[in-house]
């Protein structure tokens, strides 16, 4: 497990961890091709402890491609749906006593735990609930809340694709007056100067892994059963460290939405107990084959979204001709090498793009609530708009208590 070194213990936990990202490196590539298969590759195993990593499900700004960062983000209707199907999935292979969950502030993390959790049947003995700014996604930025399509055209490829999957390379710092700046939020007021303004993967590796050895770790050694319900970034970091990824690898594993991933540790090494597949990951997950040889966990998630419009960041409101000399001098390159700065005053992009919209400040400005923005549960969204609830009827669990660490 890296650098992490033996770890003493006696009963192996397990850590269950759900996330929702595309796949590129594949995580089914070791699992049994069959429903009883899976259930034996996932179940306790001597000396072993269980982790369960799980990505939220589809949130607002996955669907209209915007950086999310710390933004406080709602799921959609899809990715309510794709959390309850997670709890299925869990159920269905016999993870349904998760003794302690863990998550972030966020509450497309923390809804997704709560909604699966449920449709796990544990809805009345729920296991123990954390939740920690230390699990929140990795932060973008200066970029949070643009269209993905739209930095990309501003800043051009070379640079785009460095601050967003560059290990090293961290994005343009966010300043107190971006408009989506988090820091004035009240769960934050006891760590306000911990806060980042900006992280590179290796920042967020670095604000991650304490939290998973001080927090996470001790439970798995008393051979307790451990659910992270995260981000992308977040679980990308913990299965670097279980599987020992390289770092010029780690920008190749996408994890995908809503599918319980799990790992066997070792108590007393917390070490994987599982053999690597091809792409170098120990885990199982519990997704393509399990929703096609258990057909019961594969409730129909209809789509019902609506091409609407959505409310971005213009471009230029945060990356002016000042701004992008600076971020230049700062990485070390010639600020014309950004697209956007021969632009003047201009929208580097048409607004359509990304389905942005310049309208999005004064937008903003009407869910400001006692100094904490709202984000974007009362912009007109397809998320917001579609009141219909997907799936399960059942009552979800009250979402985990925001406290720092």
């Amino acid at each position: 497990m890296g650098a992490s070194g033996s770890r003493a213990g006696a009963a192996v936990p397990v850590l269950v961890l759900l996330a929702s990202v595309p796949v590129t490196w594949s995580f089914s590539g070791s699992i049994a091709a069959s429903s009883s298969g899976v259930r034996d590759a996932v179940a306790a195993q001597p000396g072993t402890g269980t982790l369960v990593l799980l990505r939220h499900g589809e949130s607002a700004w996955n669907l209209s491609g915007r950086f999310s960062g710390w933004v406080d983000i709602d799921l959609t209707p899809l990715g309510e749906a794709q959390a309850r199907r997670a709890g299925r999935l869990l159920s269905a292979c016999g993870l349904d006593r998760i003794q302690e969950a863990h998550t972030s502030f966020l509450r497309r993390a923390s809804r997704t735990l709560s909604l699966c959790l449920t449709e796990a049947g544990m809805s009345e003995s729920p296991p123990n609930l954390a939740s920690s700014w230390c699990l929140n996604e990795r932060h973008y930025g200066a970029l949070t809340g643009l269209c993905k399509k739209q930095a990309k055209a501003a800043l051009g490829d070379d640079a785009f694709r460095t601050y967003r999957r560059g290990f090293s390379t961290s994005p343009p710092p966010m300043e107190p007056d971006h408009p989506f700046w988090q820091g004035d939020k009240p769960c934050y007021a006891a760590v306000k100067e911990e806060l980042p303004h900006g992280e590179s993967m290796e920042e967020c590796y670095q604000r991650v892994l304490p939290y998973l050895r001080e927090k996470v770790f001790p439970s798995i050694r008393s051979g307790k059963t451990v659910m992270i319900a995260a981000h992308n970034n977040v679980l990308r970091c913990i299965i670097k460290d279980i599987d020992d990824i390289p770092v010029e690898s780690i920008r190749d594993i996408e994890v995908p939405k809503a599918v319980p991933i799990v790992y066997h540790l070792d108590t007393a090494t917390l070490q994987s107990v599982s053999p690597k597949s091809a792409s170098g990951m120990s885990c199982t997950s519990l997704g393509l084959e399990m929703q096609t040889t258990c057909p019961e966990t594969q409730r129909s998630i209809p789509d019902l979204r609506e091409e609407k419009e959505f409310y971005s960041v213009p471009f230029t409101s945060v990356f002016t001709r000042q701004f992008l000399q600076t971020e230049a001098k700062r990485v070390g390159i010639d600020p014309c090498s950004f697209p956007a700065y021969g632009t003047g005053s201009r929208e580097p992009v048409p607004s359509t793009v990304g389905k942005c919209s310049k309208h999005h400040l004064q937008q903003q400005q009407q869910v400001e609530d006692a100094g904490t923005k709202a984000g974007p549960q009362n912009i007109r969204t397809p998320a917001n708009l579609l009141a219909a609830d997907i799936g399960s009827a059942k009552s979800p669990l009250p979402m985990a208590t925001c406290f720092p660490r």
